[in-house]
């Protein structure tokens, strides 16, 4: 009897242990993903007068070369004038004349060293980026995007989104004042995968030396409080919401002339130049909140200062002119940092790698076919 109490009490024992076995490992201390955060721009040849609008608080300023600013802004360029903006994950834009860009999302995953953007050849971490050119054009370059992670990069018009895989690219859309606009899309390098002119219908995969033109395209409506596709607003490309139209157009790729292929090799000529003014970005830290907001002091800067303000500033951490810390930007030291505020958010700084100098201002550079 004794045996068998016995035997009774190992086997409910070796049960309990195969059954606690089975059970989920626990994480590992600190083994959380880590969230995203703003990705920073640099805004480089500025030509003529170019604005940025901030979407959340509706303030406007103008822009100049060294600038930063980040998603959520509204670029417009004035009349002829243009501005190349350099992403930290590699990308690089030159909107050109007559333009408005709202960079709707630019987020990534924090990166641990500092980076030339020169020296890219695929992003530095997993990112999102979204665009909304709703006029105007504009010239594209993007680094090898780390697409198998869930990195994206896509351009919105009002008649349809295009999916950048790594490519140089060009997007023209103006409308005419009729209901109806010029539209094209074309690609230099890579490819661009076009979808959303007609509802339902296949993606258009646009490769290397074609381009997709439509001379007259009718702009997709939307009832009163919708909104066109790929506009600010959300909603499908090519499916208005609450009922609105799409256009009917077949898309058919052709050759890019050699005219055109020119202008566009000569807008990435002066995209180059401006990565390569660019200087560096500084690594990201883990647990920066791109929604978190705060105040704290300036560093103080020395010398000739340009780009960031100096002083004290407060805000959020989506616009790097006036979040967390304030950034100033010495003429001879390169960048300086300042305490952070409440909000423990480390605002986006980027900073010279050459060796301290005298303040010099560059020879006057040709804008490209994009201003």
């Amino acid at each position: 009897m004794l045996n068998r109490l016995l035997c009774a009490f190992v086997l409910a024992g070796l049960v309990a242990v195969s059954k606690a076995g089975a059970q989920p490992a626990a994480p590992a201390p600190g083994g959380a993903p880590v969230a995203r955060v703003a990705g920073r721009i640099d805004v480089e040849r500025v030509r003529g007068t170019v604005n940025a609008t901030n979407t959340a608080t509706g303030e406007t300023k103008p822009l100049h070369d060294h600038d930063q600013i980040t998603e959520k802004y509204t670029v417009t360029t004035v009349g002829s004038s243009s501005v190349v903006l350099v992403f930290s994950n590699g990308a690089t834009v030159d909107v050109g004349a007559d333009s408005v860009l709202n960079i709707e999302q630019f987020e990534q995953d924090p990166f641990s060293t500092t980076i030339q953007v020169k020296d890219l050849t695929k992003e530095p971490a997993t990112s999102v980026t979204k665009l909304n050119l709703t006029r105007g054009e504009l010239v594209g370059k993007v680094v090898h995007l780390n697409t198998d992670e869930g990195s994206t990069f896509t351009v919105l018009t009002p008649v349809g989104a295009a999916g950048i895989r790594g490519t140089t690219f060009q997007i023209t859309f103006r409308p005419a004042g009729n209901g109806k606009a010029y539209f094209s899309v074309s690609t230099a390098e890579g490819q661009v995968i076009f979808s959303g002119v007609l509802r339902g219908s296949a993606a258009v995969a646009v490769n290397s030396g074609k381009q997709v033109v439509v001379a007259s395209i009718d702009i997709p409506t939307a009832p009163a409080g919708g909104t066109p596709s790929g506009g600010p607003g959300g909603g499908t490309p090519g499916s208005p919401p609450g009922g609105g139209t799409t256009p009917t157009v077949t898309l058919v790729t052709t050759d890019i002339p050699p005219a055109e292929a020119a202008a566009i090799q000569t807008v990435a000529a002066n995209i180059a130049q401006a990565v390569n003014a660019a200087g560096s970005f500084t690594a990201t830290p883990g647990n920066t909140s791109n929604s978190s907001s705060g105040s704290g002091t300036a560093g103080s800067s020395s010398g000739s200062s340009s780009g960031s303000s100096s002083g004290s500033a407060s805000g959020t951490s989506s616009d790097s002119s006036s979040s967390g810390t304030a950034s100033g930007t010495s003429g001879t030291n390169g960048s300086t940092s300042g305490t952070t505020g409440s909000a423990g958010g480390t605002p986006p700084t980027t900073q010279s790698t050459t060796p301290s100098q005298p303040t010099t201002t560059p020879p006057a550079t040709t804008p490209g076919a994009g201003g």
